[in-house]
């Protein structure tokens, strides 16, 4: 053996890749929903400890021997990771062009960009929560922390530096030189717990409050070859070791903690313990163990992998996977990254420079190509009217936006801001109250039906004046603190509906039609319907608000007032996976094994409590004395029917084969024609 191998063999800790195993298994199971592993996000925390603990190591090492260099420690740290990382994302681009809906991909494209160029923590930061729904639809969301350990590479170097220069001594560690790492450590803790409670995004994913992570490895760095080394007795190992075990499984498997920050802190500190006792017997004859230094050594790409497969396979099936289903997942990942390890890690750390750059430039150009294929593939997939439904609001489509100097705006002084409002048929209209067959008014649950009441003015000759605001409904006049548990209570809103019942005592209309996501507003805002809890006899205090006074407040006013019922629902994984099957259905004439007529069946059929809370919903406003008045309109059983005992709702129009959603709530255009007949049937009775 040559005396460089000699040297790589004593450098070299076998125990490090077996916490390397447990810290991966932890974050696989937690990220395939095995519920024991409800902490295992924590394996990233250890990961970053494992970093700063290797990389203070080779620097120091190196800087006491006289052979540093910033470029030649960058470019090992590049090609060691980024070319499986970039075969890893080039090869998620191109299945997420074959499953995502288009909207996705665009999403998918923006994220790649921010991964190859190692900003993925900076990106996500912006306006997604990690721990959100909608972050399982994001495969590259778990580069984050690659992005984080690449920004530590370029500082920590640089930073070692300066602190040796300033103790002036390189070869010999004062304690000044010990104790500024400690006090960077303290500030990062400080910086994280002082940010945690308002800016937790930025707590999450920065650098600078993931920076003690690292560091509590660095400082295990400087101690370990002091720890151990003859002095350094196999019972204090042992007892580090034990001490180290316990924190880990207190922090992993024990409850979940609303201080993340003393959370990741005890998790540190407890694998820096482990990495401290190399010596003991759990370290000699588990963590050295082949099976766990076989998974440590694949961890890196199997950390890559893990992710992506989870999200395009839970895509396809809307995230209904069974128990057996997450386990050959956990085993495609393994084969994966075993193949990641040898066509692309190993030869890319062996091949000369040049070939290393050409096959580094192939994959970078596959990369660009695969970018611009989203808006290429959505024209064939049929979806591209879809994604215009979801791109923009109706009331810009197909709603008549009046000028200031119009006679309904004739309450309003020249510098007051208007409502937003728009009118569907004749735009001729004054301010007489016969000129409207009815005011719509409400959130983006008012804007989706603007399509069916278009089609309703040339059927009927009617004429609607719209008054939609995304996120902000119909809220009457009083002040703000009336209404307790009321969602749409920005300044802006509140003077969005003073402005609203401006115009409504100038226009005195006879009828108003109020649409909103009315059953979460009944079940409570805590989404109990989609949660499967028990469905509430009656309304939140704040929803109970909400009826009372806007039926009282209209009534009072003459006005004829109507609400109107939600459309069926389903979530989010759900509609993405009806999506992502049409599309690889329409790309490769692919038929999966699950017809698409029985997904369907299963996407929307099981909500019962939709079903239950929408007929308490539709008999309080028949039985409450205070809501007589008004009219609460169900707009279900145009969307619903009966089969096999069961309600089952269509997802698609049965004759044009268009969805009739453009999300898990909203209606599209042709989901909208569908609710007219609603409205013109029943509700205006046209």
């Amino acid at each position: 053996m040559s005396t460089q191998n000699q040297d790589k063999h004593k450098f070299y800790l076998p125990h490090i890749d077996g916490i390397r195993a447990i810290a991966f298994l932890n974050v696989l199971f937690f990220h395939f929903k095995f519920s024991f592993f409800r902490n295992g996000f924590l394996g990233v925390d250890i990961f970053l400890v494992i970093s700063g603990f290797l990389m203070t190591r080779i620097i120091t090492k190196d800087v006491r021997s006289n052979s540093f260099s910033m470029i030649t420690f960058i470019k090992k740290r590049f090609w060691r990771l980024y070319p499986t990382f970039i075969t890893t994302v080039a090869l998620t681009l191109i299945a997420g062009c074959f499953v995502f809906s288009t909207g996705l991909m665009k999403d998918l494209v923006k994220s790649t960009y921010a991964a190859i160029f190692f900003s993925s923590n900076i990106y996500y930061s912006k306006d997604y929560l990690y721990f959100g729904l909608r972050s399982q639809f994001r495969p590259l969301l778990h580069t984050w922390s690659l992005s984080l350990e690449e920004q530590f590479y370029i500082v920590w170097p640089g930073l070692l530096i300066l602190l040796n220069f300033c103790c002036k001594k390189v070869f010999v560690r004062p304690w000044q030189y010990d104790a500024s790492i400690f006090i960077l450590a303290l500030v990062s803790i400080a910086m994280s717990c002082a940010f945690e409670s308002k800016h937790s995004n930025f707590v999450f994913y920065w650098l600078p409050c993931r920076f003690f992570e690292f560091l509590i490895g660095a400082i295990a760095s400087l101690y370990h070859e002091v720890l151990n080394g003859k002095q350094f007795s196999k019972f204090l190992s042992n007892t580090l070791s034990v001490i180290g075990l316990i924190i880990l499984h207190y922090s992993v498997f024990g409850f979940v903690w609303k201080q993340k920050t003393m959370q990741n802190l005890l998790t540190c500190i407890g694998t820096a313990f482990l990495i401290l006792s190399p010596n003991a017997f759990f370290s000699m004859y588990l963590l050295s163990s082949k099976p766990l230094v076989f998974v440590g050594k694949l961890s890196y790409a199997a950390y890559l992998v893990h992710w992506p497969v989870w999200v395009i396979y839970g895509t396809l099936n809307g995230f209904r996977i069974s128990r057996e289903e997450k386990l050959w997942l956990a085993l495609a990942t393994i084969i994966s990254a075993v193949l990641l390890r040898m066509l692309v890690e190993q030869p890319f750390r062996q091949k000369r420079s040049r070939t290393r750059d050409v096959h580094m430039i192939c994959i970078l150009v596959l990369i660009l190509a695969t970018s611009s294929l989203p808006s290429s593939i959505s024209e064939k997939d049929g979806m591209e009217k879809l994604e215009q439904w979801k791109s923009k609001a109706y009331s810009r489509l197909y709603c008549k936006k009046l000028p200031r100097e119009h006679t309904i705006f004739a309450a309003f002084r020249a510098t007051e801001p208007l409502p937003q409002s728009c009118v569907i048929g004749n735009s001729n209209i004054t301010s007489d109250s016969t000129s409207f067959t009815a005011i719509l008014i409400g959130s983006s649950f008012a804007d989706h039906l603007i399509p069916g009441l278009r089609l309703l003015s040339v059927e009927k000759n009617a004429t609607f004046l719209v008054l939609a605001s995304k996120n902000c409904a119909y809220q009457p006049s009083g002040s703000s603190s009336d209404f307790v548990d009321f969602p749409y209570t920005a300044v802006w809103c509140i003077e969005e509906n003073r402005r609203r019942n401006q115009l409504l005592n100038s226009l005195k209309p006879q009828r108003i039609l109020l649409a909103d996501f009315i059953l979460l507003r009944f079940a409570g805002f805590g989404f109990n319907v989609l949660k499967g809890k028990d469905v509430l006899e009656h309304p939140t205090k704040g929803a109970f608000v909400y009826f009372k006074s806007s039926c009282q407040n209209l009534v009072a006013k003459k006005h004829i007032v109507s609400f109107l019922g939600d459309t069926p629902f389903l979530n989010y994984e759900a509609f993405e996976g009806v999506i992502s099957n049409v599309k690889l259905q329409s790309i490769t004439s692919v038929r999966r094994r699950e017809s698409l007529d029985e997904m369907l069946n299963w996407h929307f059929s099981p909500h019962d409590q939709q079903f239950e809370v929408n007929k308490r919903l539709i008999k309080f406003f028949r039985e409450e004395n205070n809501l007589k008045q008004c009219k609460m309109f169900d707009m279900m059983h145009e969307f619903c029917r009966a089969y096999d005992g069961k309600t089952k709702c269509d997802f698609f129009d049965a004759t044009t084969g268009i969805p009739i959603y453009t999300d898990g709530a909203h209606l599209s255009e042709i989901g909208s024609w569908k609710a007219r007949n609603v409205i013109s049937n029943e509700v205006l009775k046209l």
